[in-house]
């Protein structure tokens, strides 16, 4: 039932916390359970109430935050800390090599081009020209096959949604107007003519005007596969496939890297599970594209197993799975056989976990690993899937394999918490990798190192060193975390530290240099954490399946022994530790500081997905049931309901001090979570004697989930979230004057 009396307000004096309307009668039944949703109404953008909520709360965080009185210095470092020269590892297209570089003190990366990796770069792509306040940003740059065009994908606001226009690769700087527009969760994948290409996308919002779009709530629905030629317009597309009797389930396709590039390989997911259906079409059959959709043989017709294209040879198709290898194995399916099915090409390591499949020069395949949350690549002939050897690169993580079937060259980049990125090159038409079948040892494979970055002037790291620990869940089970810190730290307990987990969606925390980790250590003489929580990937699908739907708890017990353990290591104490998360991360957090408040001092949840009730009925949240499970089931209410982060607000014990962080235009996880947690958390704290740490949230504007964000945005971002830990508890700056 629903109810819409006996309204109250609440005003908390202590922080200037303002007045928010309760509707204490708003209630719901859900399977026999009545659940009370008072705060409903701020679902609703468009209720002026809303956006007096958000002025209102927005003043009275400004204002806590502006006592904190080593917020300048706090600037001056991280503003320093990211005034250096990050570069991308080299693309090659058709007559060019492409690379990014991005600096402190511009807004988004400019994309040099070069035709050797000798020649003096030429300017290709300015992002920062494209919009005056830094709000458009490039997703990507997609070149056909010849290199000749190339497709901008451009977003606004921190948005989903997508627009494309086109380059040619010999005018740099110029691009058409937009060609397609209402792209999300899409690649450009070109013809073999290269003159046109498939890519994804969704029927227009209601909210069309493009500065509220990404505002909307309404649920994402209708996923469609579409073939654009270019120079056309966009209404005479070719819808390729579309499954309207599912309206819930994404698309994604891929155009076979063979030099034909017969196939069009469509893979059909429940949202954000991996595991896919997977379709094949003959692009062959269709000399040209002018009507849909296309006919797909289904080579996969069950949501059982992972199936990710890794390359094509004749009629031979490669697949990266999962099935009978929860660690990840490579399967080969011939088309003109389909009837003999699947083949196993590299089966299963028995020990480390299968991350990713290149095929280079034709005849190899690179097969990244990841053993104890580390990363090596190994080289394997295609023909035979035989193992030729390693590539000998330092300990680490490579967050980068940049290689193609038609190209002998790779490049590799690999950083660490510690060292910021290292770019290496290895060509197997100068080494190739022959090896005689009665060699015993594999071949060393040692690539040389290409771009190594330099940090600002005046930084040294060398004080600082990363260390794995391990520590009990409470369950029993071992789980991995790394430690960030000074080399030579006492393990005294007065050490702020800052326990980073996400725990959700086969995502893997591997170590990776990251500015806002030194920040916090460079600015309090502070401790990082990162946990590799079940429901991560870090090892395999079955470590992934123990932190999801009904094992979710498992996650937040995971987090919650990280905490422990720092405490009683003497790393750090209740009243100096700060946890973050975003996401499913910021779930994560909430979830925790509800079930255990009194072991973390501050607590910073970013666009968290906070109501679990309502998540999938908004955006894109219903791709998360493969995730969660689905609220609307009564199998899956039980345990949905009891972690939910708005609807177990603790009301007998104290909460560390709150931080909700959040953005306007975030339609990924829209903003309204975040809205009625912090109004909850506010009410609650009026009832309780004992709160005394604050409790609010941060509403960025002209901002979306994260990806898009200019440099000045995360440098803000990160001063704001570290200025309320160190307010809220005390931290002092010990940073370097800069």
């Amino acid at each position: 039932m629903n109810g819409h009396g006996g309204m109250t307000k609440t005003s908390l004096p202590e922080y200037g916390y303002p007045e928010v309307f309760r509707d204490d009668q708003f209630v719901e039944m859900h399977h026999g359970q009545p659940v009370m949703d008072p705060y409903r109404w701020l679902e609703n953008s468009d209720d002026p109430r809303t956006g007096q909520f958000i002025k209102d709360q927005m003043v009275t965080t400004k204002n806590y935050l502006g006592q904190y009185p080593d917020r300048k210095p706090l600037n001056s470092l991280v503003t320093k800390l990211f005034n250096y020269e990050r570069r991308s590892a080299p693309y090659r297209y058709g007559d060019y090599y492409y690379f990014f570089v991005l600096t402190g003190d511009l807004a988004h990366e400019v994309w040099y081009q070069q035709r050797t990796l000798q020649d003096k770069p030429r300017v290709f792509l300015d992002v920062n020209t494209l919009s005056d306040d830094g709000s458009v940003s490039l997703r990507w740059l997609y070149p056909s096959w010849d290199g000749v065009h190339i497709a901008a994908m451009l977003s606004a606001n921190g948005s989903d949604w997508s627009e494309i226009r086109m380059m040619r690769a010999d005018a740099p700087g110029k691009m058409t107007p937009a060609e397609v527009h209402w792209v999300k969760f899409s690649s450009v994948e070109w013809t073999k003519d290269n003159l046109g290409f498939f890519y994804n996308r969704f029927p227009q919002p209601k909210q069309e005007n493009g500065s509220s779009a990404g505002t909307e709530t309404d649920t994402l629905l209708n996923c469609q596969v579409y073939y654009h030629r270019i120079g056309t317009p966009q209404e005479q597309d070719v819808l390729v496939y579309h499954d309207p009797k599912h309206p819930s389930l994404i698309h994604h396709v891929t155009v076979s890297n063979d030099p034909d590039h017969r196939y069009l390989i469509l893979c059909i997911s429940q949202g954000a599970s991996h595991v896919a259906k997977v379709a094949v079409a003959d692009l062959n059959a269709y000399p040209e594209i002018t009507v849909g959709p296309l006919s797909f043989t289904f080579i996969v017709d069950k949501f059982e197993h992972v199936y990710d294209f890794v390359t094509c040879h004749n009629s031979t198709l490669y697949f990266q799975s999962d099935a009978d290898a929860p660690q990840g194995c490579l399967l080969t399916i011939d088309m003109d056989q389909l009837d003999v099915g699947f083949r196993t090409l590299i089966p299963e390591h028995p020990r480390d976990n299968l991350l990713g499949v290149t095929c280079v020069h034709h005849d190899y395949l690179i097969l990244r690993y990841l053993r104890n949350a580390i990363t090596f690549s190994q080289l394997f002939c295609r023909k035979s899937g035989a193992f030729l050897g390693t590539f000998q690169l330092s300990p680490g993580s490579v967050h980068g394999l940049i290689g193609a079937v038609n190209k002998s060259e790779i490049f590799f980049v690999e950083n660490s918490y510690v060292n910021p990125s290292v770019i290496y090159r290895y060509d197997l038409a100068e080494h190739p990798p022959t090896r005689r079948p009665d060699d015993a040892l594999p071949l060393e494979l040692i690539p040389q190192e290409y771009h190594r970055t330099k940090l600002c002037d005046g930084l040294d790291l060398s004080h600082l060193c990363t260390t794995q620990v391990w520590y009990p869940s409470k369950d029993g089970t071992r789980v991995s975390m790394f430690v960030l810190g000074r080399k030579g730290l006492t393990l005294d307990g007065s050490h702020p530290t800052l326990l980073y987990g996400y725990g959700g969606f086969n995502s893997k925390l591997l170590p990776t240099f990251s500015l806002r980790y030194l920040a916090f250590v460079l600015a309090y003489d502070g401790v990082v954490a990162v946990a590799n929580l079940r429901g991560g990937g870090e090892y395999g699908e079955e470590w992934h399946k123990q932190g999801m739907k009904d094992k979710k708890q498992n996650v937040f017990d995971d987090f919650c022994a990280a905490a422990h353990f720092l405490i009683d290591q003497g790393y750090t104490s209740t009243e100096r530790l700060v946890s973050l998360g975003g996401s499913n991360g910021g779930l994560l957090v909430a979830a925790c500081a509800n079930q255990e408040p009194e072991i973390f001092g501050c607590v910073l949840s970013q666009v968290g997905v906070l109501d679990m009730l309502r998540f999938h009925k908004f955006t894109i949240g219903h791709a998360w049931i493969a995730e969660y499970g689905n609220p609307d089931e009564p199998d899956d209410f039980p345990h949905i309901y009891k972690y939910s982060p708005l609807h177990n607000i603790q009301h007998r014990k104290p909460y560390p001090a709150m931080l909700l962080l959040t953005a306007d235009h975030d339609d990924r996880v829209s903003p309204l979570h975040s809205f009625k947690y912090a109004a909850a958390l506010q009410h609650a704290a009026s009832k309780n004697m004992q709160q005394t740490q604050p409790l609010m949230i941060r509403i960025e504007t002209a901002a979306g989930h994260g990806s898009g964000k200019s440099t000045q945005k995360v440098i803000e971002e990160t001063v704001t979230m570290f200025s309320f830990a160190a307010q809220s508890l005390g931290f002092a700056f010990m940073g370097p004057q800069v």
